[in-house]
């Protein structure tokens, strides 16, 4: 997917939200790609390095769990 730009809105077509709830990997996989800066900024903690300076990092662990939940989350709901 294309990078947006900040406060635009760049919205998932419907069609992959609906594929994406019927399963469809591609689909799941898009849905994933359009939330992985939020997930990123979700799961990005303050860290210190062996010199004292704060920097901020990913969590890889807590990044799978918030992508987890959300797969869960797509996989349960129910399309009208």
């Amino acid at each position: 997917m294309k990078e947006s730009n900040r406060g635009s809105h760049d919205y998932l077509p419907e069609q992959i939200i609906r594929m994406a709830i019927h399963g469809d990997e591609l689909a799941m996989n898009a849905v994933l790609e359009h939330y992985e800066r939020y997930i990123d900024k979700l799961a990005t903690k303050q860290a210190r390095d062996m010199f004292g300076n704060v920097e901020f990092v990913v969590d890889p662990y807590l990044k799978r769990i918030l992508e987890t939940q959300l797969i869960l989350s797509v996989l349960k709901f129910k399309a009208s």
